[in-house]
């Protein structure tokens, strides 16, 4: 399975070391594994660190992609047994994106309301009614007014 995360972010994956029996976990291998990391098919430069939890025979493996991109780690342990893992870096996350699209969406095409009473603009979501912002307006001198808006503060 392809792991997404963004640039620069610290990434940690977990894995064990076995005996030949496949049960019986290997402890104090961490010097003896080979890690290789690659990006876009090419080997890369970062640098990995693999250590021991502990004396368990589980291990951890960090790196830190600087770039957005495919990224293949690959840990070769010593008993020739090789680990891999696929990690998509982005340069941001797409999801926080898609999410702030919405909600700029809401506020394009959605209902909003100035109130003369208190000075106050507010965007609602789309059934009109449950208020998403509301801001405070403000003439050129910093006064509240609902006639020469200048500026909208946040409430």
């Amino acid at each position: 399975m392809l792991r997404t995360v963004r640039a620069n972010q610290e990434i940690k994956s977990q894995f064990s070391i076995f005996d030949i029996d496949g049960y019986t976990k290997i402890s104090g291998e961490a010097e003896n594994c080979v890690a290789t990391l690659w990006k876009d098919g090419e080997l890369s430069g970062e640098e990995i660190a693999v250590s021991e939890i502990g004396t368990s025979g589980e291990y951890l493996v960090s790196f830190t992609p600087t770039s957005a991109g495919i990224w293949i780690l690959e840990i070769k342990d010593p008993t020739n047994r090789i680990w891999k893992s696929e990690i998509e870096v982005r340069l941001v996350d797409l999801d926080s994106v898609a999410s702030d699209l919405l909600i700029i969406k809401k506020i394009e095409t959605g209902r909003w309301r100035i109130n003369s009473v208190d000075n106050t603009m507010t965007f609602y979501d789309e059934d009109g009614e449950t208020e998403l912002f509301k801001f405070n307006l403000k003439d050129a001198s910093g006064a509240a007014s609902a006639t020469e808006v200048f500026e909208r503060i946040p409430e």
